[in-house]
């Protein structure tokens, strides 16, 4: 709480040289010290251990404007209370031999401690601002004023002015607290009280799904971010939203072909906009486009493909490895495809105003075959051993383990783990199997089983002796 002057450091050290001088002489001598409120060491040296010693001060009362610990011995600490205004106290000691005595006195002024005022300022603001401000309460004209950033000096100390103080907006995030120091006499310090916290909320960054390419006179759906505020869409000429506005998803009707442009802004739960909008790029022809699933399943029965809607003359063609299994003369068909590899879909139609593509729309699908789930693990063991791990394929989904009734899981075996732990406890032919969806997200078309032979435990006959 406070700072020494190198001054004052000197000056002890001339009360031990003076004192043990005045002890032969039986002179007094005077000296000033600065000090701040707090404990002061004093001493004299030697100090002869069969004299006797008296520390006194003239002026104030103790216990309450100063204390000394230990009065009669060569050495004491005086705690100097704070006072209102810069006061000087005479420290004398006496040390007498029973005969001859000599004193030493020390004229101490004591400077007050600064004022406590209170940090103001900080909050929250948006990245790329202009900041908070950071001030104080009130000052003193006698006092400067150290602003700190986590504990570190910033910027340059300023001289208190009878008024409260400003630091200026902050724009750096953390913690900014104020170191008092009197200007002065003693450099005495103080924190002042409480702090200012700024915190630098990010800018968000907006992000568009929705379809990269689309036909003249067809909606497309484009989303951004949900449960954000102040959505703000715009389309380039030629595209009308014609649903959502407002919100984090709408409907573009593409009018006119050729290269176009969806941008989107918003406010998050800070209330901070992105400094620029997200800009998304589509490309609008006559040409149909097609949107569904690749890479597929082989054998999945679910693939939806779809096209513009309203219009009409659909015409869908699917690969030799697929077949389509509803919605052939509609915009969206489904397709079952029965052939791993490469394969293809196409779309043509007539639009709005009786045109035809030249060419149908080619659709690229990737058809995966499923996995085969491989199962590793003991199949002969003794009834009731426990311990008995099964182990498959890490790193994929869905897990599903059964184990006949003559078998217990003890650890793993759940939809997330690609081990079991199983005790065995019936004896005979048991088993465990396990499947799984890959990264695909293709299920085995059956689930892998193994064999396990549990023996039980051999009989032993009693031990028989003579």
């Amino acid at each position: 709480m406070k700072t020494k002057l190198l001054f004052s450091r000197c000056m002890l050290l001339m009360i031990l040289l003076i004192s043990s001088w005045g002890a032969f002489a039986q002179t007094s001598v005077t000296l000033t010290q600065n000090v701040c409120p707090g404990t002061e060491p004093y001493l004299v040296v030697p100090g002869n251990s069969a004299n006797t010693f008296q520390w006194s001060i003239s002026t104030g009362t103790s216990g309450v404007d100063w204390t000394i610990s230990t009065p009669k011995l060569s050495s004491t600490n005086v705690v100097w209370a704070n006072p209102i205004v810069p006061t000087t106290y005479e420290l004398t000691l006496t040390e007498s031999d029973g005969l001859c005595a000599t004193s030493v006195t020390v004229s101490v002024t004591v400077y007050p401690l600064p004022l406590a005022y209170t940090v103001t300022g900080g909050g929250s603001y948006c990245a790329g601002g202009t900041g908070l401000p950071v001030g104080l309460s009130n000052s003193q004209t006698s006092v400067n004023y150290q602003l700190q950033l986590d504990g570190v000096n910033s910027g340059a100390s300023v001289l208190g002015t009878g008024a409260a103080l400003d630091f200026g907006n902050k724009t750096v995030g953390g913690t900014y607290t104020v170191v008092a120091t009197n200007a002065a006499g003693s450099a005495c310090t103080i924190n002042m009280t409480g702090n200012a916290v700024v915190t630098v909320n990010p800018l968000p960054t907006p992000t568009i799904t929705g379809s990269i390419a689309a036909t003249t006179l067809s909606s497309k759906v484009y989303t951004t971010q949900a449960g954000m505020t102040g959505y703000t869409w715009t389309v380039s000429a030629g595209g009308t939203i014609t649903a959502g506005a407002g919100t984090n998803a709408i409907t573009v009707t593409w009018n006119t072909a050729g290269p176009k442009t969806v941008s989107v802004n918003y406010s998050n739960a800070n209330s901070c906009t992105a400094d620029i909008a997200k800009v998304y790029n589509v490309t609008v022809s006559d040409q149909p486009t097609i949107d569904g699933p690749t890479p597929v399943c082989v054998n999945s029965t679910t693939s939806v493909y779809t096209t513009e809607a309203g219009m009409t003359a659909y015409t869908w063609t699917v690969s030799a490895g697929g077949t389509i299994t509803a919605g052939a003369a509609t915009n969206a068909i489904t397709v079952t495809w029965n052939t791993v590899g490469p394969q293809t879909l196409t779309v043509n139609y007539t639009n709005g105003s009786g045109f035809t593509a030249p060419t149908p729309t080619s659709y690229p699908v990737t058809v995966v075959s499923l996995p085969v789930p491989t199962l590793a693990g003991p199949s002969l063991v003794c009834v009731n051993t426990s311990g008995n791990v099964y182990t498959t394929e890490s790193g994929m989904t869905g897990y599903t383990w059964v184990i006949s009734a003559g078998g217990t899981k003890t650890a793993g075996g759940t939809g997330t783990t690609n081990t079991a732990t199983i005790t065995w406890n019936t004896a005979g032919p048991q088993t465990v199997s396990v499947n799984y969806e890959n990264a695909t997200g293709c299920l085995a078309g059956t689930p892998t089983v193994n064999a396990v032979t549990v023996n039980a435990l051999p009989t032993t006959s009693p031990i028989k002796y003579n």
